[in-house]
């Protein structure tokens, strides 16, 4: 509902199944937080946030329909008070009847860099749980949260954790905080999971439905990017010195490959691949087996990028890359089978030529007749499709004999009458 001269305006179309729940406030740095809910339905959802209850700047999602909802806040003000309201399936919903606020943190720099914590979400049947949200917390510290690639793969910096009066870093033992991780899955279900930084990192897969304790998963010493296609939330400190508007991006953040599906079978050496993504951003495009690699800008939107040369037959793989708003490098790949197309269905030789007829006739020698000698043998083509008729010669033959010995026959006959 949208607060209007106090009275409640419902969208046309809003049900309950819209209404945001368990709307929670994360990874607030000095200027940047995420707000995350769920709905019952898949609804659009945005927020409308402001320094004041009057509000007044919205911070879309990407306009599809979904469970989970995540939206990062950036651009603000360290050691500030922001009040919001989330707007779902076209209405405005409160705090009961008041807006949820949240206090920026102070200024700083984490001396703990490049810690993360990372792992993967499955549902109930094994497969990967795309988009839902992942939380992280502990004792005395202010909470972090992503979201899940298609995959199911979660990464979390660890390193933009704050204590939960945000005046400083939260202060990490890797082998000694315990951190808690709930998985929230809507209506496949919720996990949760005990761990150690160090230990079991890459953790072993969550299954919504399912309670984890990994602390006694063996430690190692992995506190760098894992190699996959993951979701970062935007941290704070350290930051570039620019900030990127929300809608840079309006028509997706993520560069998908349209014009094949992973395994399909083309028939051309030279093919055009093409796809969507981030307008302006640099894609690097790589194909395996053959060592090529190229960068393309997408342009409105779109790309499109053909291979410099023609590509051998048998399989293949095309790897697109890009790095997300968060500076995160993400891929996208798609194996595929060049299967080159058929010859033509015939080959002509020397003796071919065109006919009328449904059987080649024979081809015999140049010679205007034909002399009756034994050793006489008319010459045909090479073509394995031209054999004499040789029937059809005696027939004529035979035939001509007959036709004199009547005509002998009816003089003999006459001449005695």
């Amino acid at each position: 509902m949208v607060l209007i001269s106090k009275r409640q305006i419902f969208a046309p179309g809003a049900t309950g199944e819209s209404k945001p729940q368990d709307v929670k406030i994360t990874n607030i740095s000095g200027n940047s937080a995420t707000i995350s809910w769920i709905t019952n339905k898949e609804s659009t959802g945005a927020i409308n946030w402001g320094e004041s209850n009057s509000l007044g700047r919205i911070n879309p999602e990407d306009g599809s329909l979904k469970f989970f909802h995540s939206i990062n806040i950036d651009g603000l003000v360290p050691k500030k008070i922001y009040y919001f309201k989330v707007i779902s399936a076209g209405t405005q919903f409160d705090n009961n009847g008041i807006s949820w606020q949240f206090t920026t943190a102070s200024k700083g720099e984490n001396p703990q860099t490049n810690w993360i914590l990372s792992g993967s979400v499955l549902t109930p049947t094994s497969q990967p749980a795309e988009g839902v949200l992942v939380y992280i917390n502990s004792g005395g510290m202010s909470p972090l949260s992503s979201k899940t690639t298609e995959n199911g793969s979660w990464v979390i910096s660890l390193s933009s954790a704050r204590n939960q009066s945000l005046s400083d870093f939260f202060q990490i033992d890797q082998t000694n905080t315990l951190l808690e991780v709930f998985i929230q899955g809507g209506p496949f279900g919720v996990a949760t999971a005990k761990i150690y930084p160090k230990s079991a990192n890459p953790s072993p897969s969550i299954i919504l439905g399912q309670t984890f304790d990994f602390r006694n998963e063996p430690e190692n010493n992995f506190t760098g990017l894992p190699d996959a296609s993951l979701n970062l939330p935007q941290t704070s400190e350290p930051q570039s010195k620019f900030n990127i508007p929300a809608n840079i991006y309006p028509q997706t953040k993520i560069v998908t490959i349209e014009n094949i599906d992973d395994g399909e079978v083309i028939t051309t050496t030279n093919p055009e691949f093409f796809g969507k993504g981030p307008d302006g951003a640099t894609i690097d495009i790589s194909v395996q087996s053959e060592l090529i690699s190229d960068k393309v800008k997408v342009s409105k939107g779109s790309w499109k990028w053909s291979p410099p040369k023609a590509l051998e037959e048998g399989i293949h793989k095309i790897t697109v890359s890009w790095k997300d708003q968060s500076g995160i490098l993400r891929t996208s790949t798609r194996t595929f089978i060049v299967q080159a197309a058929e010859g033509p269905s015939f080959v002509s030789t020397p003796s071919a030529s065109p006919t009328s007829s449904a059987k080649p006739s024979p081809s015999v020698s140049p010679s205007p007749t034909l002399k009756p000698s034994p050793s006489a043998t008319p010459k045909v083509s090479p073509s394995p499709s031209a054999i004499p008729d040789t029937a059809s010669l005696t027939t004529t033959y035979a035939l001509s004999i007959m036709g004199v010995s009547l005509f002998l026959i009816s003089i003999v006959f006459w001449s005695k009458i």
